[in-house]
């Protein structure tokens, strides 16, 4: 055995405390379905994608069913060339290869892949891909709790009085929901 397949062999046996997550129930995240642009596009390649130009009303195609995934897929490849080395795209490519089996991630591979995600879709989701896949033995959870989530309104109000939070809300808001920017720009302080 090689020193590498050694190194290898020894972390792939640690066992993984995750300190950070954003998981939503597994109850919630089963109703979502299998797609696999459903499942890969609500927030961090999403960003990447927007920023190598491609546009919000596309992405939202993207994300929808209500167009078949094949030609939802093409669409995406148009774009993957310009984030496939960023570390997200290579977490989703890992994810294809390493949790659903899916060696070629590219124009031809939404069949396989899409359908090795609706078998994977099934309660105990979260124990395959978290425990069995990642070793992860405990995660600690960011989502906030529910009778908090009613506050986020509050906070985003709050928000709306800093200068700071505008100034960079400008910038940023053309990534966000429609609903989130209209709350901010019909509260915001300099307005």
């Amino acid at each position: 055995m090689s020193h590498f397949q050694e190194i290898e062999n020894y972390v792939n046996s640690l066992k993984v405390l995750d300190t950070h997550e954003h998981l939503m129930e597994e109850s919630e995240r089963l109703k979502l379905g299998s797609d696999p642009l459903v499942v890969f596009l609500p927030h961090y390649l999403s960003s990447d994608l927007v920023s190598s130009g491609m546009k919000l009303d596309e992405l939202n195609i993207l994300r929808s069913e209500d167009t078949p995934l094949e030609e939802r897929w093409r669409s995406f490849m148009d774009h993957w060339v310009e984030v496939e080395n960023t570390g997200y795209a290579q977490a989703i490519k890992i994810a294809a290869r390493d949790l659903y089996g899916v060696e070629e991630f590219g124009v031809d591979s939404w069949r396989e892949l899409g359908n090795a995600m609706k078998n994977f879709h099934n309660q105990g989701l979260y124990e395959h891909v978290l425990k069995k896949k990642s070793g992860i033995e405990l995660s600690i959870n960011d989502e906030l709790p529910k009778g908090v989530k009613e506050s986020w309104d509050t906070w985003i109000l709050e928000c709306c009085k800093a200068p700071l939070f505008i100034w960079v809300w400008d910038s940023l808001k053309d990534h966000y929901l429609p609903d989130l920017n209209k709350i901010i720009e019909t509260n915001r302080y300099d307005k």
